[in-house]
């Protein structure tokens, strides 16, 4: 995005305020966007530091509503959350809806440039939490412990304040002011079913579904392809009745931020306290066990065990269930062994850098995966396999 593009859109949400500085965050830190800080002066002379995020590619309109959707979730039932507040969005680039004390009303939507060519979409602006991202190298066992638990707590205000919902996924904006967030498909992935996911069977059929296509029709997976009888045979006649809740849990699915890896935890300090949660782009509703699901597969284990010890254990002492604590042990570990299952059928990560051999041996491994989980998933009540204990081989 330009310079000039960029000041249209400040000077849009901040009348008579200056654009003075730009900073962009590395490509490598920010995954699939590009985001950028600037340094807005208002007429006052006072000054505010503000978050320009621009959708990266393969993502569109879905995922800016659903960002924006979310921190609006957290503003109102979570206030105490250091979590950034929306300031302004464009799900297409083009028009543009501002919500600052400067704008003459709230939700005012307008053009967010004239006569400009750009290669971006959607983009979302909101205030800047202070902190760095948890530098989990320099961390001691003390700060392991304080961290896990500050998080716990975060974690737990989202899922007693932010009312549960009956059916799963992603947020939409409510246009015409509902009290209640609109849930509907699966941003990650792709995905807009024709009709609410109401079970976790569902939700998780719906996503295997989606991944088989992938392996059916993308030339990279292609030497992975006879795994497809196998896996329709899955989805017909074992994921329906597969207990994957505990019984009359109900209602069923909590707010989810989908990815709290410590890139996304800022903090501030000696020793370190958190000061900012951020990227919401693919929270939303999603069953209890799902946020621990995605730390210990799609997350890699990505913080010190001690840390997630405590994290659980306080989790436990404000009523959250954990795999690690309270909650049903076949139940964690039938979902665990299904998202291995999810994950590797057609894994995202490939191609990367691989071809030839290399990529043929990464597709024997992701096969090996899918065989070995699909045999642990279907196993009978009282013969589940117990999974990795966190940080161990959690993705492999």
């Amino acid at each position: 995005m330009s310079r000039e593009e960029m000041e249209a859109i400040v000077h849009s949400a901040f009348p008579q305020s200056k654009l003075t500085h730009v900073s962009a965050v590395s490509t490598s830190d920010s995954f699939n966007n590009r985001i950028y800080f600037l340094r807005v002066q208002q007429a006052d002379n006072t000054t505010d530091e503000v978050v320009l995020k621009l959708n990266g590619r393969y993502f569109g309109p879905a995922k800016v509503q659903n960002e924006v959707a979310c921190l609006q979730q957290v503003a109102k039932h979570c206030p105490q959350t250091p979590s950034p507040r929306v300031l302004a969005w464009s799900e297409d680039g083009q028009a543009a809806t501002f919500t600052t004390p400067y704008t003459s009303q709230t939700n005012d939507t307008r053009p967010a440039r004239q006569n400009h060519t750009h290669n971006h979409g959607g983009w979302i602006m909101t205030t800047k939490v202070p902190g760095v991202a948890v530098p989990v190298s320099d961390l001691d066992n003390h700060s392991c412990r304080h961290l896990g638990r500050q998080m716990a707590d975060i974690v737990a205000d989202w899922r007693h304040n932010i009312p549960a919902q009956s059916c799963c996924g992603n947020l939409k904006l409510c246009h015409d002011g509902k009290a209640s967030p609109i849930i509907q498909g699966i941003v990650m992935d792709g995905l807009d079913p024709p009709a609410p996911l109401h079970t976790v069977n569902a939700y998780q059929s719906a996503r295997l579904a989606h991944k088989m296509r992938e392996l059916a029709t993308t030339d990279t997976y292609a030497p992975n392809r006879h795994l497809l009888p196998l896996l329709q045979d899955f989805i017909d006649n074992h994921l329906p009745n597969m207990t994957l809740v505990p019984p009359a849990t109900q209602p069923l699915f909590v707010f989810t931020h989908y990815d709290l890896a410590p890139r996304n935890v800022l903090v501030s300090g000696c020793p370190p306290h958190i000061t900012g949660i951020v990227d919401f782009e693919f929270a939303g509703f999603f069953h209890p066990m799902e946020e621990f699901v995605n730390d210990c597969v799609d997350g890699r284990a990505d913080w010190p065990a001690l840390l997630y010890a405590a994290y659980q254990e306080r989790l436990e002492e404000r009523g959250v269930a954990t795999p690690a604590g309270s909650g049903d042990r076949e139940v964690w570990n039938r979902n665990y062994w299904l998202e291995m299952v999810v994950s590797y059928v057609a894994p995202w990560w490939l191609p990367g850098g691989y071809t030839g051999q290399g990529l043929r041996d990464e597709l024997r491994g992701a096969e090996a995966v899918v065989l070995d989980a699909l045999e642990k998933v279907l196993r009978r009540p009282g013969e589940q396999m117990p999974v990795p204990a966190y940080g161990d081989g959690a993705g492999d």
